[in-house]
């Protein structure tokens, strides 16, 4: 498997790239869709406007851009589309500025190539909810993300710093639900230390 990944990694940067890169976002995109459909049809549903509110009070959505303007506006919009009015701040260290302005958008321009940990820590400088939630540009919210279950958890056990999220890595074409599986199958018995809150304590889907 290791060695068909590179091979993989090799084709995509290399010289036939203009035609992967295009086919991967597309085929990506149509995953994306095709989860969202079904869920849907479960009846999973974007956020009330109770929640939409309650985020926006206490969340900062804060994620790193590098040479990926589609990749971040996608993002953002896609975050304007669950949450409107959310605030948003994107470290930005691309060569070319990113063209992307918005009410709920703060955009810090950085020296180009500043880094990673650079970035996201000017980035934190400017949150000024209680709470921020850290994403990647290459990922997107879903119907059945509930960031108003994660914030209402964390204010219920503050003796808790973090709550994360499972993610669908595109492209894989798995069923989300198993692939979470692997990460709550395994056993905490062996922890140096006993558990504040217990190992996978049920909040909510997501």
């Amino acid at each position: 498997m290791s060695k068909i990944k590179k091979y993989a990694k090799k084709l995509v940067h290399g010289p036939l790239s203009y035609i992967l890169n295009p086919a991967f976002f597309l085929l990506s995109n149509f995953e994306y869709r095709y989860f969202d459909f079904k869920w849907k049809s479960l009846g999973f549903r974007k956020p009330e406007q109770d929640e939409v509110e309650f985020v926006q009070k206490n969340v900062t959505v804060i994620f790193k851009s590098f040479e990926r303007q589609k990749m971040a506006k996608r993002l953002y919009r896609n975050i304007q589309s669950y949450y409107p009015g959310v605030c948003v701040i994107i470290a930005d260290d691309s060569s070319k500025p990113l063209d992307l302005k918005d009410d709920s958008l703060q955009v810090i321009q950085l020296p180009f190539n500043s880094g990673l940990s650079f970035g996201l820590n000017r980035a934190l400088e400017k949150v000024e909810t209680p709470y921020v939630m850290r994403m990647d540009d290459d990922e997107l919210l879903t119907v059945k993300t509930c960031l108003g279950a994660q914030v209402k958890f964390l204010k219920m056990h503050p003796e808790v710093d973090l709550v994360g999220f499972c993610t669908l890595t595109a492209i894989r074409c798995k069923n989300p639900d198993e692939e979470v599986s692997k990460f709550t199958s395994f056993s905490m018995k062996g922890a140096p230390k006993p558990l504040r809150i217990p190992h996978m304590t049920y909040t909510v889907n997501h």
